[in-house]
């Protein structure tokens, strides 16, 4: 499996450096890059053949969940506490 490349790159606001991030930065195997409207990139996983759209507001359940239009949305491989999950102390 591939895994994702990150390079240290000085970004100036020219095209250069936007097509030098775009070399430097890749996602794993099946996963796809999104570029956000305030200039981060994302990874997610592509959809597969019966993969459908969701498209809506999203309203976060808890650290690796959101709620889109009635759909919940796990995030893959984000461990975090529940929302209901008490932790005393670091361990939990």
């Amino acid at each position: 499996m591939k895994q994702a490349k990150l390079e240290s790159v000085t970004l100036a606001t020219d095209a250069a450096a936007a097509l030098a991030l775009e070399i430097f930065v890749s996602p794993p195997d099946g996963m796809m890059a999104i570029e956000l409207p305030d200039g981060r990139r994302v990874f997610a996983l592509k959809a597969g053949p019966d993969g459908r759209t969701i498209s809506g507001r999203a309203a976060v359940v808890d650290g690796d969940t959101i709620n889109v239009s009635g759909t919940r949305v796990r995030f893959n491989g984000v461990d975090v506490p529940e929302s209901a999950q008490l932790c005393q102390n670091v361990t939990g």
